[in-house]
Parts: structure tokens; sequence; C-alpha cells
């Protein structure tokens, strides 16, 4: 997905890390797929003793 910035105050921000991190608003586009990935899942065995 695309997304564009329409607006942002650039007065409002948070400090972080020495970062500035702007709070925007976003339009966000038609969701495109782009490729696709298959996902194997093991199973998995826990024990826990106690």
């Amino acid at each position: 997905m695309t997304g564009t910035i329409i607006d942002y105050d650039p007065e409002v921000y948070e400090m972080r890390d020495g970062k500035k991190y702007y709070y925007v608003i976003v339009d966000w586009g038609e969701r495109e797929i782009t490729s696709r990935e298959e996902v194997r899942v093991d199973r998995q065995e826990v024990t826990v003793g106690y």
C-alpha cells in the first residue's frame, strides 16, 4: 500500500532518542498485491518443568 502525507503540523512533534517524530495525516491508496510468499509453520513442542 502506498500512502501520501496530506497534512501535518510542523510545530507539533515528539522528541525521542534525539529525533523528531511528527504526527501526520496519511491518505492511503488502493491496496495492490505486489508479491506473495508461502509461509510454512512447523509444529513445536514445549516442555515446562517446575
